[in-house]
Parts: C-alpha cells; structure tokens; sequence
C-alpha cells in the first residue's frame, strides 16, 4: 500500500493545502476533495476487495489519515465517520447487507456517517434513541430520538444509528442495543442547523432527530445477531488510534512550516535567515523532541494494536494530542506576527488540534478512566495472591524449589467470574477466565513458568518447543525475562499469524515449518535426538500446570459457598481437565478437605464436528464421517489433535469417577449460539481478540461456552437441569494478533534433511 500513501501524500501537497484555507475559511463543504478521494478508493479503504473495496489493514488506515490530517483535519473527519460505518458491517453484517452496501460504500456512492452521540448518554445503555418494535413478526420497527454532534450530518446519505432495543412481547434474545442502517430520504428523519464551533469547518456538524422512522429488521447491522455494544466497543482502541494519527499529521507539517519559516524568514535588520539564531534553533529543537516523543509512543501502540492493556492507548491518545496542541500554540508565539494571520494557516491547525482534545473522549474524561482501569487492576492483583501458580505450589510442586518459582514468575493470574443466571433457567454460569489476566494473554502462562524454573533449577540453558501460538507466545514471554536461555521454537506456517513479531526477544529462534502438527512434532523429535537439546514442555509439567487450577476452583468454591455442579471445557489433547481432576483427586486425599465435604463437578469435554477423537474413541459420537470427511470445516483450527492415544483412558477415568460426558458441537450449533456467547464474553469483561480480517484469533474458549448455551436450550436433551451451577473454562489465547510477519531464523519443508536441522545451530 506504499503506492496509496504516496499518492495521497501528493494529493495532500499539491490539491488539499493550496485550497483548504479558502474551504475552511468561508465554512464551504469541499465537494471537489471528496469526489477525488472518492476516485482514489479511500471511501473503500478497509471494505474487502470482493466488495470493490481496497481492504487495506489497520496501519495503512492510520497512515492515510495522517497524511490528510496534515493538509485539512476536516476531511479526516468526513473519511472516519464514513469508515466506522463500514466497519461494521464489514465485521457484523449480514451477507445481504454487505452485497447491499459495500459495493456503493467503497466507490463513494453512499457516504456514511455515524451517528450515537447524546446529550445525556454515558454508556450505551442510556441511550435515549429507541428502536421499537411495532409488529408481532419483529420484522416492522419505529426509530426514535435525537443524536448530537453528528460528523457529515447534512451531506451524508445514510447513517448508522445505535438504540435501545424495546420489544413489548417476550423474547428469547438477550440484546439491549443495536446499530441500524437509516437512509437520508427516511420519513421523519431531520437534519438540524449546524452547530457554530471554532474549529472543524467546511463540514456540517449537526443534531439529527428521528420520529417514528420506519426501519426493517434487515436494516439492523447482523439483524439483532448482535448486541449493539459489541458493535461500538469494537471500535473504541481504533478511534484512540485515529485521534492520535490526526495529531501526528498536524505536528508533522507544523515543524516542517517551521523550519521552512526560518530558512525564509531575514532576521530584523541582520544579514542572513532565522534558522542562524541559537535561541530559535534550541526552540525548533524542543518542538522536535516533543514530536519525536509523541510518535514514538505513537508507533509502539501501532505496533500492538491487540494488546490488553487498555490504559496505553488512551495514554497515547491523550499524550499525542496534548502535545500537538503544545506544539501548536508554541508555533503561533514563534511565527511571530504570521502567526496570527491566515498566511501560514497557523491558526486553522490551533483550532483543529485543539478539537482533537475534546473529540473521541476529552482529556479530563480519559485521564479518569486511564485511572479507574489502573486501580481496578490493582485492587485485583492486591485481593489475590502475587501469583496463584506461587499460592499452590507448595502443594502441587513440592519438588520444586521456591527460589525458582520466584525467578521464573511474571505474576500469573487468573479469575473465575461470576455471570449471573441464564435467561430465565435458574441455571447459573461462572466463567473461569484463564486468559486475560495472564502476562503473555493466553491460557499457558503456568506452563511457561514451570518450563523455565524448571530450566534454572536444572542449569538448563537452551530448550526448543513446538507450538500452534498459545504456547509458543507464553514461552517467548518468559523467555524475555531470561535471556541466558535460548529458545528454539517450531511453529506451522498456517498458525504464523498467531505469532507476534513484536515480542520476540534475541534469545529465540523462529523456526517456520511448512507441514502438518504430526509432522512437525516429528521434525522437533528429530531435532531433539540430534542435538540433544531438550523438547519442553514435559507432559509432567503439562498436568502440574493444571493441578494448580484444580486447587484455585476448590478455594472459589469454599470461599464464595459455591458447588460447581459441571466443568466445561474444549477438549484437544485434554491436558487440562485431566490436571484439574487429579487436582480434584488429590484435594479428595486429603482428609482435612474430605470433612468440608467439597464437591466435585462432573466434567462436559467439548469437540467439534471436523475432528472428535475423545467423542468416537468413548462411544459418545459415532457418525462415521468424523476424521475423513473433509467437507467439515474446522470450527476452530488448534483443536485438532487426532490421535490422543493413552490420554482418551485418562479421560475415560474422570468420567467413570466423577461423572459426565463428551459433546460435539456441530459447526451449526457453534454459529446459532456464537453471537450470544461472546456477547456474554464481553460484558464480563473478557477480552476477545480479533485478527485484522475481524475473525477471531482462536475459539477455543468460545466454543465452551457456546456448546454450554446449546446443551442448556436444546430440549429434551438436555445436560443440565434447574439450579445447576456451570463453570466454564475459557481457554485459547487473547494475546495480540501478528501486526506484521514473524521473522524466521530458518523456513522448513515437511521431510528436512539433518543438515538442514543442524542449520539452526549456528543460531544458538
């Protein structure tokens, strides 16, 4: 896309800034502009190419309103209302919709604005905008309410309005919000007069009203599949990042005006130009740092747009727009008299950056939620133990030594949630979130602890690994804190997207395997004979790492005076329920627990259509196609293991002692109930990552949950019963999706040669 930047880049110096004073100044709408941004494709910058669109990624998106913003911050504004929408649909959208209005979006046909501001609305669910529904069908809804400041409010043609859903009759949905497409010609929608404001001119920002419009249920985005809040949540990291990129373009053309100024500009009475005054290059250098600080953050966050930690981008927002402001106003002191005058535009990129302040949260309102979200954090990491793997280990791991532990640890932590009862089945849901608390955000992180204490307590210094992402994203986490030990992990060429660039440290090396998971495991044993270099994690450290969980459940349920009636859990080579059940067993030895008469829950191990081995090998699934019908799609790609061979007894025991079952989830059954699930997921706060095509990372957890929404709605079938408590194990990584590439050491075929092999030791 470095063609797209660079014409955009001349379309900014040659077209915008020559003519944005004049659009700016007398408040003109600036139709050319659009119509040529329109030919460029920018109206169709994120939509996929099979809708006409560009489907440029995330970083392209940025850089192209960096560059506009550095001309006319106006048409940033036009381009991100615009984008938002089709972002949504995009992600959310029904097939219908997207055939619809993609096509017309992308070439600029419909320009869309988005409309969910309101006076009085904190959260999404104060909205005072209401979507009723008017017919016994649902298919008939009326549309009311007003919205406020909306961008491109009188130009655009159709806008995406959010709403509270009403519906008088019952209903089975657990939707409060949604988004709604609503045409410009709708009956009884209203554009109002534009604000009078300082800054952001040539474009209309305006109130519109809604009386009694009349919208169809297929003019909802996904058509009531999806609560609106996931919809606008989806895009609040985004619009930190825009707000951010707006301010660096600004910054940008601000010092490269200075220095132009002072090359220029002849000292008063004094041969020779500005630039040769000490004092005005010390100022320039000033603006420079500043600048350079601002990008710099700016870049990081780009740079792991999936990170978990929320109070990063909104420290990044805050800290590049305040400081453009700073550079702003410190250039309209040293343009001197110019300064005040239109003839540098200084004061159009004054009012303009001051603007980006206040838009997309004002500053006061994200340094207070930077700092509600630190605290809240906090009092988690104070209410629990510094570690929960440290907290048990006594127990589980009494051959390991604690001084290890300690130098191995990244605080590990996990909780179990509680998500209040199901609808209205009186049956209760806990979600036992391994994942967003953890250090590396995958569910490995007590594997990657014990696999390098284990190392140091063993003077192990070069260990290699082979992995789908979870863990190989965990063990090059630890494996930055300890760079005496080298790691050399394999990875599948298919699952490179899982593996993050960004945090690979010098003391790991990446080896590409362009095979399958059978083969590359062959590949690591062969590896491993030829160089004696130790394959981890050990299957011992595998079940202790789950024991450990094991112990944390007994602990929740004492203390919260809770029975967990079911365990559920997505099932590949089941390493972690069967460490939880001999967690279980060994809590059960001990007689002190046996007189707090602890209850063990019965396990309900999840699989999927495409590949089910644990189901076919225990009687539980016996549809013939299963492993040999290549026509089922897998459902989620990690969760293929095919031959687990001893484990499906170990298995078998928990079942046959504790009670339970296995399930298939059929790839039908997973999308009716995907939706709702990570609904569920996200208002509990549970981090649900997606790659930049808008699909999820991986599935794992959320196929646990969406199998116990199945189980518990699916009629006389039925697992569970009245006032059972559920505890759902959400697995599967929410760590970043790749922002670029991984960079391999070495790339392999399927049958390397050991030469080959012992290439990668030159490395180490």
């Amino acid at each position: 896309m470095s063609t797209l930047i660079r014409e955009v880049k001349t379309f900014v110096n040659r077209v915008i800034i020559p003519s944005a004073e004049y659009f700016d100044k007398n408040n003109i709408y600036p139709t050319e502009l659009i119509e040529t941004m329109k030919s460029m494709g920018l109206f169709g910058l994120i939509i996929p190419q099979a809708y006409e669109g560009l489907e440029s990624n995330i970083l392209t998106r940025l850089k192209v309103i960096e560059e506009l913003s550095s001309g006319w911050v106006s048409l940033c504004s036009i381009l991100d209302s615009h984008l938002r929408v089709c972002d949504y649909i995009v992600q959310y959208g029904t097939d219908q919709q997207k055939q619809k209005y993609l096509p017309l979006l992308a070439k600029g046909k419909l320009i869309a604005s988005h409309a969910n501001n309101e006076k009085n609305m904190k959260v999404l669910e104060h909205l005072e905008t209401c979507l009723t529904n008017v017919s016994e069908t649902s298919e008939t809804w009326s549309l009311s309410g007003r919205k406020e400041w909306i961008t491109n409010s009188r130009n655009a043609d159709i806008y995406a309005v959010s709403a509270r859903v009403i519906e008088e009759r019952s209903n089975s949905r657990s939707i409060n919000t949604c988004v709604v497409l609503v045409e410009k010609d709708t009956a009884g929608l209203k554009v109002e007069s534009d604000w009078d404001r300082m800054g952001v001119k040539g474009i209309s920002l305006a109130p519109v009203t809604f009386k009694n419009c009349a919208v169809k249920t297929k003019d909802i985005i996904g058509e009531l599949h999806y609560d609106g809040r996931i919809l606008v949540e989806s895009s609040r990291r985004i619009l930190s990042m825009i707000s951010s990129a707006r301010a660096i373009g600004i910054a940008r053309r601000l010092i490269e005006k200075y220095s132009f100024y002072l090359l220029k500009r002849n000292r008063n009475g004094i041969v020779g130009s500005l630039a040769e005054e000490p004092v005005v290059r010390l100022r320039l250098g000033q603006l420079l740092t500043k600048y350079h600080a601002a990008q710099s953050l700016f870049d990081d966050c780009c740079s792991n747009l999936n990170a978990t930690d929320k109070t990063k981008f909104i420290a990044c927002k805050v800290f590049v727009t305040e400081t453009t402001k700073d550079i702003c106003l410190s250039c309209l002191q040293l343009f001197g008299g110019s300064g005040y005058t239109s003839e540098y535009s200084i004061d159009r990129y004054v009012r303009d950056a001051l603007s980006l302040t206040i838009i997309h949260s004002p500053t006061d309102v994200s340094l207070n939620l930077a700092g509600q979200i630190t605290l809240e954090n906090f009092k988690l990491k104070v209410q629990n133990s510094p570690s929960i793997l440290l907290k048990y280990a006594p127990v589980v791991l009494p051959h390991m030594k604690r001084q290890y532990l300690l130098e191995a640890t990244l605080n590990e932590q996990e909780q179990i949630i509680d998500a209040a009862f199901y609808r209205d089945t009186n049956i209760k849901l806990f979600l036992y979130d391994m994942t967003t608390m953890s250090p590396s955000a995958t569910f490995k992180d007590f594997l990657g602890c014990l696999t390098f204490a284990n190392c140091l307590q063993n003077n192990i210094n070069c260990i290699c690994a082979q992995s789908s992402g979870n863990t190989a994203m965990s063990l090059i986490h630890y494996a930055r804190k300890h760079p005496s030990i080298t790691l050399i992990q394999f990875y599948l060429t298919r699952n490179s997207y899982k593996i993050n660039s960004i945090f690979v440290p010098n003391n790991v090396i990446l080896v590409e395997v362009n095979s399958t998971e059978a083969e590359m495991k062959c590949i690591l044993k062969r590896f491993s004979d030829l160089t004696n270099i130790p394959i981890v994690p050990s299957l011992n450290i595998q079940f202790e790492a789950n024991q450990i969980r094991g112990y944390f459940i007994k602990d929740y349920s004492i203390e919260n005076q809770i029975n967990f009636n079911w365990y559920v859990q997505s099932l590949s080579s089941a390493f972690g329920p069967i460490g939880i059940y001999k967690g279980f067993t060994n809590i059960l030895q001990d007689q002190q627990q046996q007189q707090q008469q602890l209850a063990i829950p019965k396990l309900l191990g999840i699989q999927q259509e495409a590949v089910c081995p644990f189901a076919r090998e225990l009687g539980f699934w016996n549809n013939s196609t299963d492993g040999t019908n290549t026509e089922v799609e897998l459902i989620e790609p990690t969760l293929f293991r095919s031959n687990p061979g001893d484990l499906v007894n170990k298995v078998k025991q928990i079942l046959d002692t504790y009670g339970g079952k296995i399930k298939v989830l059929r790839n039908n059954d997973f999308s009716h109930y995907l939706d709702e699930a990570i609904s569920i997921l996200i208002k509990n706060n549970i981090n649900i990552t997606k790659t930049f095509e808008g699909n999820i990372l991986e599935k794992a957890g959320v196929i646990a949950l969406a199998a116990t929404l199945h189980e518990i709605n699916n009629g006389d079938q039925k697992v569970f019963t009245k006032n059972e408590n559920i505890l759902i194990g959400i697995t599967g990584g929410t760590a970043c999706a790749s922002v670029q590439k991984p960079r391999p050491k070495l790339v392999l075929n399927e049958k390397p040669s050991d030469e080959e092999l012992k290439l990668i030791l030159k490395y180490v």
